[in-house]
């Protein structure tokens, strides 16, 4: 559940169901593995910064049956290109630093 990671990173969740935390907190990244590649996820690409709030959210979401929804982090900081006619997909750092702010 995303309460989990939340409350490891000491986010508060808000009236609306976002995780605020503090846009200076730091916090273990996440690591995984997929297809024997190693990927990384930091504490900077997990929240969204907005200019008129003094907080930070937590972009990491909850999916369906719990599970933790990572698309958007993940997507801002690797390419992924989706190759339906051979079944795969390749992906890598994209070249540009996606900012998080909102």
């Amino acid at each position: 559940q995303v309460r989990y990671i939340a409350t490891q990173w000491r986010a508060e969740e808000d009236q609306d169901g976002w995780w605020q935390v503090g846009c200076d907190q730091e916090g273990r990244p996440l690591h995984f593995r997929i297809n024997g590649r190693d990927y990384t996820l930091a504490m900077e690409d997990l929240v969204l910064k907005f200019d008129s709030l003094s907080v930070c959210i937590l972009a990491v979401t909850e999916g369906i049956d719990g599970q933790w929804d990572l698309a958007a982090p993940f997507f801002r900081k690797f390419y992924v290109l989706f190759d339906a006619e051979r079944r795969r997909l390749g992906i890598s750092m994209a070249k540009h630093q996606a900012s998080n702010f909102v």
